[in-house]
């Protein structure tokens, strides 16, 4: 079965990054649990940019379908005012093409170290990155990464088009990757484009659990 990550990265007009990562871990982050997906969570960037990543797993590459996701918008009045704080958003589903390291449940992805390498490359290269991130020296020592590519949009927010192909790497303690920009586009030359990196740590995480959500 395949499995699908949406993620999001995102700037915050800076004197509301304090009110907006309240209204996410106390208000948005739960609401997305209870009304769309598994599980939720939210990281702030230690190097590179957007400064600001949040990531879930999906149950499909189209999860805003639902009534309950409506009725959450509509719910939650602060909504509309904290987006418009947001800056340099890019918003995607993805599907996870190949998996190195063991796998994760609840939620597929689960450290404390993530960091997001992007770049738009044609889906035909999808052999040369899997061996790419199996063999890289700079990807030793990772709990897993994470190959993934874009499958869907949020519908309401079509502009907000990310690069295509997202390697999310998971860490057990922090590391600057910001070699990983350079030594993509060396190995790749002109087959890739608009290339991104940073590292994140997580700040929240909010799972299903029996119906319930839990928050840690």
């Amino acid at each position: 079965m395949p499995a699908y990550f949406y993620n999001v990265l995102y700037d915050v007009t800076h004197d509301q990054i304090a009110a907006h990562e309240d209204w996410y871990v106390n208000r948005h982050g739960p609401d997305l649990v209870h009304s769309a997906f598994p599980s939720s969570q939210f990281y702030r960037a230690v190097s590179g940019a957007p400064g600001l990543m949040t990531l879930y797993d999906s149950p499909s590459a189209e999860p805003f379908g639902g009534a309950a996701y409506a009725q959450m918008r509509k719910e939650d009045k602060n909504l509309t005012n904290a987006e418009s704080f947001i800056r340099n958003m890019t918003k995607g589903v993805f599907e996870r093409r190949v998996l190195v390291g063991p796998p994760a449940v609840d939620p597929s992805i689960d450290s404390n170290v993530v960091t997001a390498l992007r770049f738009q490359a044609a889906e035909t290269l999808e052999p040369k990155l899997a061996d790419w991130i199996a063999t890289s020296p700079s990807l030793a020592g990772a709990v897993r990464v994470h190959l993934c590519l874009l499958r869907g949009l949020h519908p309401l927010f079509l502009d907000l088009v990310p690069p295509n192909w997202l390697i999310l790497i998971e860490r057990n303690a922090l590391r600057y990757e910001p070699e990983l920009k350079d030594e993509v586009a060396k190995e790749f030359g002109s087959a890739v484009a608009n290339i991104g990196v940073n590292t994140c740590l997580r700040l929240f995480k909010c799972t299903q659990k029996g119906g319930a959500s839990t928050t840690a």
